[in-house]
């Protein structure tokens, strides 16, 4: 049930609980019991959920009811802010136990215009995270006229993410990154997971390419 291939992906988390009911017990009661334990209620009560699965088997011998219920969350199109930062943080930690300074985080409605459409792109399955990736360092190169070194990383979870950072992004004096997170499952995967980019560059204008004109289609 956990796996929920027959519900409408790309999932990102499932739960399940497990119950011993009676039969002819109020639904309401019933419930009310469920809920009286915390491992139940993460799980009934959780806002994220969207669709819930339920399997029952019937002891005519104890005359009740065995059951599992499995909620499941999906990836939707949304910003992940909070998670750019965290990111961000853990590179500026392993930045600091290296001797190094803090980067610069570079945030404009010039980067978010470049990183937006990739990365729902990359939540509609229509581009892969490298191409991604390289389609925003080709872009980023042309309109600000200088050359950008790109990391992506993933995970199936957002707590505790803290990838092992490596190269000029710890070990460059001064470094300026754009960070811009998603999601992405890859065709016929039913299961997506959480895609970083970080593009980086010794030091950088971020506005100096509002005067390159964008290229149309």
């Amino acid at each position: 049930m956990m796996a929920g291939w027959d519900v409408a992906g790309p999932l990102r988390d499932s739960q399940f609980l497990s119950f011993r009911g009676v039969f002819g017990q109020g639904a309401p009661s019933f419930l009310g019991q469920l809920l009286f334990f915390p491992s139940n209620r993460a799980v009934l009560l959780d806002p994220d959920a969207k669709e819930v699965a339920l399997a029952t088997v019937h002891d005519d011998t104890s005359e009740g009811v065995w059951g599992l219920l499995t909620t499941y969350t999906t990836f939707e199109p949304r910003s992940y802010p909070e998670v750019e930062t965290a990111l961000l943080d853990e590179l500026d930690r392993q930045r600091q136990a290296r001797g190094k300074s803090r980067v610069v985080r570079v945030e404009t409605s010039e980067t978010q215009s470049v990183l937006a459409p990739i990365m729902a792109k990359l939540g509609q399955r229509e581009t892969a995270p490298l191409q991604g990736l390289e389609l925003a360092l080709r872009t980023f190169t042309r309109r600000m006229r200088r050359s950008f070194n790109g990391r992506v990383s993933y995970a199936m979870a957002v707590d505790g993410w803290r990838p092992s950072y490596d190269g000029p992004l710890v070990d460059d004096e001064s470094v300026a990154v754009i960070s811009k997170v998603g999601f992405f499952a890859a065709p016929g995967d039913h299961w997506g997971q959480y895609v970083s980019y970080f593009i980086f560059a010794p030091s950088f204008d971020a506005d100096a390419g509002s005067t390159v004109p964008k290229r149309t289609h």
